[in-house]
């Protein structure tokens, strides 16, 4: 029923995203009242995945992500 640090931060990762499921959230949640070093890391991405959520982050359109990529190529 325990897991290693390495499966845990796996698991941490896909848990911020609600890929994981609630069997192995529940093995993370016993992890992470035993190993400090996991429970900051959680700590840590949550804080990341609200900033990145609050900072409404876009990505940029295909197309001109390719117009700009050709500019900056015929230049060299």
């Amino acid at each position: 029923m325990l897991i290693d640090c390495t499966k845990a931060a796996e698991i941490c990762n896909k848990a911020q995203y609600r890929e994981a499921g609630s069997w192995k959230v529940f093995k993370l949640k016993i992890h992470l009242m035993y190993c400090p070093t996991c429970r900051k890391h959680a700590a840590k991405n949550g804080k990341l995945t609200k900033l990145c959520s609050k900072a409404k982050l876009q990505c940029m359109d295909p197309e001109k992500k390719k117009k700009i990529k050709e500019k900056i190529a015929s230049r060299s």
